[in-house]
This record gives C-alpha cells, structure tokens and sequence, in this order.
C-alpha cells in the first residue's frame, strides 16, 4: 500500500513537471528553436504524456479503493471516471507522435487500452451504484450498464493482447 501510495506521488510529480515545461518553459523557447525539438517534446506529445501520468495515477488510486473496505462505489465510480476523463484527454493530445516506428504505434494502442479498459471501470461501478436502487428502472439500467462494462471489457483484451503483441513485443 505505501508503495503504491508513493508511486501516485511520483505520477502526481510527473504531471506537474510536464505541466510546467509547457506552460513556462516552451513559451521560452524561439518558435525557430522549437521547430527543431525532437517530436517526443512537442507540446501536444507533452500534455499527452501529463495527463497520462494522472491517468496512471488515478488508476493507482483506483486499485487502493478497491482494496480499502472503507472506499465507497461512488469513490471507486468517481476515480474510474477521472481515468477515463484523463485517458480521453490523451488520445486528443497525440497528434504529432510518429505511429510508423515501434514505439508510437505502441503507445497509441496502450493509450487506447487504458482508456477502454477505465471505460469498462467506470460503467461497472456506476452499475453497481444503480443496482443498489429499489425501482425496476434503476435495476434495468444498472443492468444495461453492466452489460456496457462486459462489452469494454472484452474491447480492452483485445487492445491488450493487441499492445502486447506489437513489436517491440512484452508481456
């Protein structure tokens, strides 16, 4: 737990730093000069690479509510959707990544990965949520959300197997 915890922090701090390179430090910098930045410090590739450290964050804090007895589902639902909020924000703030080489491509389909797979995180908590109603309504809808969250599951597999299958291969 205090690991996890600490590692929140270094993805807070991440964040931040990245925040601030594009906010203080790349309006410094001569548009000639930027220009010539390799493409990894473009200020789309950086604000990508921000908010996916809060994504990966909060993902880590998602896991610690899932773990705490003390975590309410609307806690669990309110983390799950931050991630797919931040996720989101990723996938619109790639647009200068070369996909043709490895390492862009791979990135493109982690991002997609993450986002579908809080997608699936989020419909399942608020399922859960509306399964706590007492009205048949609240019970279909919780019902229709769960089945959401079975469709984004199955769709964040596939985009797992998918980043782990794409050179350079991991596991």
């Amino acid at each position: 737990t205090e690991s996890r915890r600490a590692t929140v922090d270094v993805f807070l701090k991440a964040s931040g730093y990245l925040d601030c390179a594009i906010r203080q430090v790349l309006p410094q910098i001569p548009s000639e000069l930027r220009r010539q930045l390799p493409v990894d410090l473009a200020e789309g590739n950086l604000k990508a690479l921000s908010m996916q450290a809060l994504g990966q964050g909060v993902d880590m804090q998602l896991g610690l509510a899932i773990d705490s007895p003390k975590a309410t589902l609307a806690v669990k639902r309110r983390l799950a959707c931050e991630m797919v909020k931040y996720w989101h924000q990723v996938q619109e703030s790639i647009p200068e990544l070369p996909v043709s080489e490895g390492w862009g491509k791979k990135h493109l389909l982690f991002v997609k990965w993450k986002y579908v797979e809080a997608k699936s995180a989020a419909y399942y908590f608020h399922g859960l949520i509306l399964d706590e109603g007492n009205s048949e309504k609240s019970h279909g809808m919780a019902i229709a959300a769960l089945e959401a969250s079975e469709e984004f599951l199955k769709e964040s597999k596939r985009a797992s197997a998918a980043f782990h299958a794409t050179p350079p291969t991991s596991r």
